[in-house]
């Protein structure tokens, strides 16, 4: 494309919405790359203009929401264009009596946490971090830790609407859990990284807030004692389960874990005050057979402070700086204690110093771990051992190249099959993984 129809190409993208120069916002760094120009419209309409030029010009564009996660697993191989959806953020319209809440994709997750409780009410999200918006974490398929209790992100979903680059706008699903007939397109969209098309608003399904709540920290020596006690106290029914490695316990609590354990086990429950009560009794029996120290009790702590407990867990290390890495390990459950023992081994012959922690019931670990000159060699080698599993390694923190080496799944026929009807031309977020 020559000098001049790039201008023209750039003055019908200023002609849609308010467009900033990616040189004068250097903030706008993604996965090291700082786009041309970036986009903030206000309107579904807008952001079809700006997909369906994008497409007819064949030109890359990045979708961003807060940012707080895109610089993260398998990084973007080209970069023209940023849509940011920061300026979709009308007020959420909430119905109590349906427990539902229509959103827009740029509130953040914090901002529709407080409006909820206001009616005491709230979404079983992670908050993230002040930026993550619910576009962004719907897209980046945003977890939850108390699937237990309440399902995964895409059960909270009833709707969406979501803007392709045929310059049209769809909406899936509705308000209700009954609403789908056929395909349930709304859930490609979860966790496809923009890479689809853009989310803009969505019917999330809300909960109330729980009148009663209690979580329980317990130490104990052994790995294999941890997980056993973990798979007896799921049948008491929690709302979460964690097990943590003793870095992480010393980090997290501030704790000496050699003096009482060198594993702990998060156990938190949830609902009416005599159901908690009967389970954080029973739980207790079961710490008391297994010789698990009882190191910390948090009663009626509002699932939201848990939550973000949890979400700090995680986001220790997001801060990303020279020398730190993460990686997600996700494995069948009925598998996840054998990982959890070679990760250990692993760890141990290559000398990777890590703070780990699990999550027994779905199979999923998130390690956080010092680099250094056996860094490639122990992802290579833990990478086999996940697979002999039936489960597979993300890097999701980390230097672009080696982000850039564990494309994990990215080139699977049907991913590619739906990239291609949705993304014909290939322009969105390129090079994320779905």
């Amino acid at each position: 494309m020559n000098k001049k129809e790039l201008t023209l190409k750039e003055e019908e993208l200023g002609s849609i919405c308010c467009i900033t120069k990616g040189s004068d916002v250097p903030a706008m760094v993604l996965d090291g790359k700082i786009p041309q120009y970036v986009v903030y419209p206000t309107n579904d309409e807008e952001i079809a203009r700006v997909l369906s030029l994008a497409a007819k010009t064949k030109t890359s564009i990045a979708i961003v929401g807060g940012e707080s996660k895109f610089n993260t697993g398998t990084p973007l191989t080209d970069l023209k264009w940023a849509l940011s959806t920061a300026k979709l953020k009308q007020d959420p319209v909430i119905n109590a009596d349906d427990l539902t809440v229509y959103v827009k994709a740029g509130v953040t997750l914090t901002e529709l946490q407080n409006l909820l409780a206001q009616y005491n009410l709230f979404l079983p999200l992670e908050p993230g971090t002040a930026k993550t918006t619910v576009g962004g974490s719907l897209a980046g398929g945003g977890s939850s830790s108390h699937r237990l209790k309440y399902g995964l992100v895409r059960d909270f979903v009833l709707g969406m609407t979501v803007v392709l680059t045929d310059g049209k706008v769809y909406k899936f699903g509705g308000q209700t859990v009954k609403n789908v007939a056929g395909y349930d397109v709304r859930k490609l969209f979860i966790g496809s990284k923009g890479t689809l098309g853009v989310i803009t608003e969505a019917c999330l399904r809300v909960y109330p807030i729980p009148p009663s709540s209690k979580a329980l920290l317990g130490l104990v020596q052994e790995q294999d004692t941890a997980w056993k006690v973990a798979k007896i106290i799921e049948e008491i029914q929690p709302t979460d389960i964690k097990i943590y490695d003793t870095p992480m316990v010393e980090r997290l609590y501030n704790l000496d874990s050699q003096k009482n354990g060198c594993y702990a086990i998060l156990v938190k429950y949830s609902g009416s005050g005599p159901t908690v009560d009967k389970q954080y009794t029973e739980t207790l029996a079961v710490f008391n057979k297994y010789g698990i120290s009882l190191s910390k009790i948090w009663e009626n702590i509002e699932d939201g402070k848990i939550l973000q407990q949890r979400n700090g867990i995680i986001n220790i290390l997001d801060d990303f700086s020279q020398g730190l890495s993460r990686i997600k390990i996700s494995v069948p459950r009925v598998k996840a204690r054998e990982m959890a023992q070679r990760l250990e081994e692993a760890a141990r012959k290559f000398c990777i110093k890590k703070l780990a922690m699990h999550m027994p019931t779905v199979g999923i670990c998130y390690v956080q771990y010092t680099t250094g000159v056996n860094e490639l060699e122990f992802l290579l080698n833990f990478q086999g051992v996940v697979r002999e599993l039936g489960g597979l390694v993300q890097v999701e923190n980390g230097e672009i190249l080696l982000r850039q080496t564990f494309r994990t799944g990215c080139e699977q026929v049907l991913d590619l099959q739906i990239k291609n009807f949705f993304d014909p031309e290939g322009v969105l977020n390129p090079g994320k993984c779905l």
